[in-house]
Order: C-alpha cells, then sequence, then structure tokens
C-alpha cells in the first residue's frame, strides 16, 4: 500500500489525530501528512502512506489555496477564534469595492511575521508550547507569495461586519496573519474566524474523502481512495524522464545514469513505462539519484 490520501479533515481535531486515525484504520504505521492544519481548520490534509512519505516535501513545498472568514472589529490572542479577545473596534464599516482594493495590493511577495501560534521552532521549542507558557519571542519575517486573493462575499451579521475570501499562496503564509494584516490596512483591528484549505498543490477539496469514508471503503476498494505515487509528479516541479531496459537496471542498484539533456535544477522524475521507479537531478549529463522506489 504505496501512495497518497486525500483527507477532508473536519475542524475539531489535529493533523496528527488524523494521522494516528489513518494508520488504526489501514494497519500501516508508515504515514505522515503534508502539512499541518491548525485544529480548528478544515479541509484538504494530503497524507503520504510508505514510499508515500518519501514524497511529502515536495507537497510541502507546493502552492496552497483557502477559502477564509474575517471577522472584524476584533482582536484575539491568538488571530483566530480560539483565542481570548483581546481588543474591540466598533462603527468599523467599509464598502465593498474598498474591500477589493485591499486584498488586491496584498497580491505578489510580502515579509509576513509568523505568529506564536505556529510550529516553528525557536531555540529547540515550537513556538506555540512557549505561547502557552506565556512567552512571546522574536520571530524573523519571512518572504511568502499571494498568488490571488478574492472576495467572495461581504456582509454583516449582528451588526458585526465580515468578509469570506478565497487565497492561492505559496507555502509558509499564515493566514490568520494575513486577517489581522488586511484588518490593519483598514484601520481596524481582526481575526481569522473559519479556514477551509480548498487544495494543497493538485490535490483539490472536491476529491477528498472524510475519515469515515477510508474506514468505509478500505475493506471494499483501496483504489476508490489510495492515490498512486505518479500522481504527484507534474510539469511544473518535474521533468519526466522515460529510462530504456539498461538504465532502469542502473538506477534499481542506485547507480547514476548518463544524459544527453541540458542541466536542470528541476528534480527528475525517472519513469519505467507508467512507474515512478526514481528521483534525481541532472548534473552536467549525469542524473544522480535522490530517492529509488523499488
Amino acid at each position: 500500500m504505496d501512495g497518497f490520501i486525500n483527507i477532508l479533515k473536519p475542524p475539531g481535531i489535529s493533523s496528527n489525530q488524523v494521522v494516528v486515525k489513518a494508520r488504526k484504520i489501514l494497519g500501516q504505521k508508515k504515514i505522515g501528512h503534508s502539512g499541518t492544519l491548525d485544529p480548528g481548520a478544515a479541509g484538504v490534509l494530503v497524507l503520504g502512506v510508505n514510499k508515500g512519505t518519501r514524497l511529502l516535501e515536495y507537497l510541502l513545498d507546493s502552492d496552497k489555496q483557502y477559502r477564509a472568514e474575517l471577522t472584524f472589529g476584533i482582536k484575539t490572542t491568538t488571530g483566530d477564534a480560539f483565542g481570548d479577545i483581546v481588543e474591540k473596534k466598533k462603527g468599523f464599516n467599509v464598502g465593498q469595492k474598498e474591500l477589493e482594493k485591499v486584498l488586491e495590493g496584498f497580491k505578489g511577495q510580502h515579509l509576513q511575521t509568523p505568529p506564536m501560534t505556529s510550529a516553528i521552532k525557536h531555540q529547540g521549542k515550537k513556538l506555540y508550547e512557549l505561547a502557552r507558557e506565556g512567552r512571546i519571542v522574536e520571530r524573523k519575517a519571512r518572504l511568502i507569495e499571494i498568488r490571488d486573493i478574492k472576495l467572495v462575499q461581504h456582509h454583516t451579521v449582528k451588526g458585526t461586519s465580515k468578509a469570506i475570501f478565497d487565497v492561492e499562496c505559496s507555502k509558509g503564509t499564515y493566514i490568520r496573519t494575513l486577517c489581522e494584516d488586511i484588518a490593519s490596512k483598514l484601520d481596524t483591528v481582526g481575526y481569522m474566524s473559519f479556514l477551509v484549505r480548498t487544495q494543497a498543490g493538485l490535490f483539490n477539496i472536491n476529491s477528498s474523502h472524510t475519515i469515515e469514508e477510508i474506514e468505509d471503503k478500505f475493506n471494499k476498494n483501496k483504489d476508490d481512495f489510495i492515490c498512486p505515487l505518479e500522481l504527484i509528479i507534474d510539469n511544473k516541479s518535474f521533468i519526466k524522464y522515460t529510462l530504456n531496459d539498461s538504465e532502469l537496471s542502473k538506477v534499481l542498484n542506485g547507480s547514476p545514469i548518463q544524459t544527453e539533456s541540458d542541466s536542470t535544477d528541476k528534480v527528475i522524475a525517472l519513469f519505467s513505462e507508467k512507474k515512478l521507479v526514481a528521483l534525481g537531478r541532472n548534473h552536467d549529463g549525469i542524473i544522480k539519484l535522490n530517492k529509488v522506489f523499488k
């Protein structure tokens, strides 16, 4: 059982708890995930099973898409709905055109400071662990990119202004911080009141499965939810290379092979017919192997 599972993570449980549940259902120990979703968030959580775990690093580097709800006029300690309220601002009113203009201004590359609720480590401890201890440490801003951001809906609920927007962004982007920054641009405060990850790399929410569906289908047809290793190989991040019989023998033994192809920074995906055999890189006409899937 090698490949990927596109899980629809529900809110209320951690990403690691999803992994634990999957291990019990599948009877497999070697399972990991492609990037943490906060316990309060929902959406696409890709699990790698056995050989699939060796390819998760490429999913971690892929772009993500989210649908987020931003509630204006309230600031929380965590930037989401699970923190304590530390500030309130009444009388906030913004028109749709002004809001769309502000969102448009976030497109492109920006420096973003990770929140204290993140899993980034500081002196061996995760930031959210330090936050639980009441400690606030200086965090280095990171370069992120907002590929696209669009307003879906702007409405008022019981006098509170809310905005729902879709965003496509690079890895390492914190949507709760983005929500706070959007509110700041509008001279108010705000927090991320809900978040759904709608896409991670090639995995879309429309083809995801709930944990209950995985459990139900496990004893019927595994092909209904196990995605093959080859699915992760796209034309943007990888270059496909088809091996002949002589090259295949060398690659399976872990030996590099010669090629007439030009050198490239992209990862070379080595195939035998339609099966992914190995990953490597082209160094001056020599494909040196990084991973071999026997």
